[in-house]
């Protein structure tokens, strides 16, 4: 018994089947049609439930479309085998495939079987009839076609054909390999025994077997009515590795395991893996707000044997789209010491930039407050008073032995209310000093205007007045005033007008005539 009978019901004539263990039994019509109903799906697959395949089962390719194609014009007709036709009813044989680990079914009907490493993925073919009496009639038989050609394939003319096989391999990038061309493929295989065909690796595959009938139309074998019908059974398939892995290596061919370090780069082995979907992110490490970052230069494709030898970090993503399995592989590049301490030394990105940018203390200086003085009023200058360049002081003293005291807030405070209390008292003088000596100018003005006063002192000679004229220029050439601003922190803590000593106000300087003006005060 084959493989396939060994894990299916093989039906027999005259309502009796075979049942492994159990010998020959007749059944009742139910369990026939119940049975039957099971066999005439298609395709049928002998596996498992979650399509997972031991090394005794196998998918088969069970009722596979047979068309009529007509008489010698390379099998290229199709026409439906109805009633009338000798090949209506019944099947040549089975062709299933084995040593395949999962597959899937596409939604155009095309089974994808999925290989692991070791696995052989093998097409065979099982031949259920008798080549001398097909379907068990002794008119109908495999005949020797002399003008055996596949249009579909191009192939040659073959003039002793019994069976012609053909299988066509398409690759990854979709180009198609010569066809394997079995002449006379039937020949040699026998009833109930399996014929292998190949062993199928990555790929799209297109399998067809054409082959012709003999009808015999002899009455008592005096008349010779022989008529001849041609046949073809065709189906795809494709083999896909199951896995979801790719191999980076160095430049030396060493594998590279996840997160691996190579200073001059790699390159990635698929495998012969041609139909997964592989990308590679090269990312460099640049100086961000906070630190480090990684930066992304590409992100794209890979292709096989490629080499990536520029300093940095390559993340290669593999994805495969039969299985759905993603998986990525993390590749440091370069003498960089940022991408050692990844690589070797396994810290993180975030660890390299504590490391690299430690976190400084920053102490915050507290600026004293500016505080107003109640009651400060602005003393506007006359014209004679000269305001010299302001003069900052710095709010640090020197101490009795060199050494700079260090100011606390509360000193600065007092020293701001004592500077405050100083040009108040300073202003108040200077307003005490000139204020009535206004007033007194302004009263003898009037005086002599109205005709009322009396002259009290003798009359200026011109001489006397144009050197009180003189004086007067020279006070107000020279600074009579010095105007003190004091700082703290780099802000201004008020202004000091102070009266110089050798600089006396131009109301105080006695006239050469005499000082009239204290003896009209008194006389007064």
């Amino acid at each position: 018994m084959t493989s396939i009978e060994r894990t299916r019901y093989v039906f027999k004539e005259n309502d009796m089947t075979y049942v492994e263990g159990q010998g020959m039994k007749r059944n009742s019509k139910t369990f026939l049609l119940i049975m039957l109903a099971f066999t005439m799906l298609s395709p049928k697959v002998l596996a498992d439930n979650d399509g997972t395949a031991s090394s005794d089962n196998a998918y088969v390719f069970s009722g596979t479309t047979v068309v009529n194609t007509g008489k010698d014009n390379g099998f290229s007709k199709r026409y439906p085998i109805d009633k009338d036709d000798p090949h209506y009813g019944w099947s040549l044989g089975d062709f299933y495939v084995t040593g395949f680990t999962s597959y899937n079914i596409e939604q155009d009907g095309t089974v994808v079987f999925l290989k692991n490493a070791g696995d052989k993925v093998t097409l065979s073919f099982d031949l259920q009839q008798s080549k001398t009496m097909l379907n068990g009639d002794d008119d109908l038989e495999l005949h020797y076609d002399t003008k055996a050609y596949d249009e579909y394939f191009q192939t040659k003319v073959y003039q002793h054909s019994m069976g012609l096989l053909i299988m066509q391999k398409t690759d990854y990038q979709n180009k198609k390999e010569d066809p394997i061309i079995f002449e006379s493929f039937l020949e040699d295989a026998k009833q109930k025994s399996d014929k292998e065909v190949q062993l199928c690796e990555e790929g799209d595959y297109e399998v067809a077997l054409d082959y012709e009938i003999e009808v015999d139309g002899s009455y008592f074998g005096i008349l010779d009515k022989d008529t001849y019908e041609d046949y073809r059974i065709s189906f795809n398939f494709k083999v896909r590795n199951g896995n979801c892995m790719i191999f980076p290596r160095d430049l030396a061919g060493n594998e590279l395991t996840n997160e691996s370090y190579s200073q001059d780069g790699f390159f990635i082995d698929f495998a012969k893996s041609r139909y997964l979907r592989i990308n590679v992110k090269y990312m460099v490490l640049v100086e961000g707000q906070n630190g480090l970052v990684e930066d992304v230069r590409y992100n794209r494709p890979a292709a096989d044997g490629e080499q990536y030898t520029q300093s940095g970090i390559y993340e290669i993503d593999i994805e495969n789209l039969y299985t759905s399995q993603t998986m990525t592989k993390t590749i440091y590049v370069g003498d960089d010491p940022v991408i050692k301490m990844l690589a070797i030394e396994g810290k993180s990105l975030e660890d390299v930039n504590k490391e690299l940018y430690p976190e400084e203390t920053t102490t915050v200086e507290t600026e004293p407050e500016e505080t107003e003085t109640p009651g400060t009023t602005e003393t506007t200058l006359s014209p004679t008073e000269t305001t010299v360049p302001q003069l900052e002081t710095s709010a640090k003293t020197q101490s009795k032995d060199g050494s700079d005291d260090k100011d606390s807030s509360g000193n600065g405070n007092k020293m701001i209310v004592a500077i405050c209390a100083i040009g108040a008292v300073i202003v108040v003088a200077a307003g005490a000093i000139v204020i009535p000596k206004l007033l007194k100018r302004k009263k003898s003005s009037e005086t002599a205007a109205n005709g009322d006063a009396k002259p009290t002192a003798p009359t200026t000679s011109p001489a006397e007045t144009k050197n009180d004229e003189n004086t007067a220029q020279i006070n107000m050439a020279r600074p009579s005033s010095i105007t003190t601003e004091t700082t703290y922190g780099g802000k201004s803590l008020g202004k000091t007008v102070a009266w110089t000593p050798e600089n006396k106000k131009p109301s105080d300087v006695p006239s050469e005539s005499g000082n009239d003006a204290d003896k009209d005060e008194k006389g007064e």
